[in-house]
């Protein structure tokens, strides 16, 4: 089975049938309980899919009998060097397609089109680690913030 995502770049690429709004509804549920707020959600997709200087990045998308069932979200920082100039802000694939290889595909595809090093933030306990090590990402930093 070919699970070649579609790569969306622009707002005005995403499928007709979604919204930027419906996509986060759907990564914040299998993200589940890992992910962020909606809104936070629907902020990262406008940022990675916006034409504004100084944002962009772009959207893998997997479909599965033309349902959208995993999503792939890529920002670029803008940055280089020792903070990546893309970051992987979120990956979720629906629960029925999970370990079917969707997600790793994403992220190849990801990895391709970057051409750059990627970074991602993970909690410590999330059981994605395991596949973003398979894969070839290490543990470079540990992140602390103000809350």
């Amino acid at each position: 089975m070919n699970h070649e995502p579609l790569v969306v770049n622009d707002i005005s690429e995403l499928p007709a049938d979604i919204t930027i709004h419906q996509l986060a509804e759907k990564i914040v549920f299998w993200l589940e309980p890992w992910g962020d707020s909606l809104e936070e959600t629907i902020e990262a997709l406008s940022y990675a899919l916006s034409n504004e200087p100084g944002k962009g990045g772009f959207l893998l998308l997997t479909r599965v009998k033309q349902q959208i069932e995993g999503a792939l979200v890529m920002l670029n920082t803008g940055m280089g060097g020792y903070i990546p100039r893309y970051h992987l802000v979120y990956i979720g694939v629906s629960p029925e397609q999970r370990g079917q290889g969707r997600g790793e595909t994403m992220i190849q595809k990801a990895i391709q089109i970057a051409k750059e090093p990627i970074s991602l933030h993970i909690d410590k306990d999330n059981p994605a680690t395991a596949l973003y090590e398979r894969i070839g990402f290490k543990m470079k930093y540990l992140e602390m913030r103000t809350e």
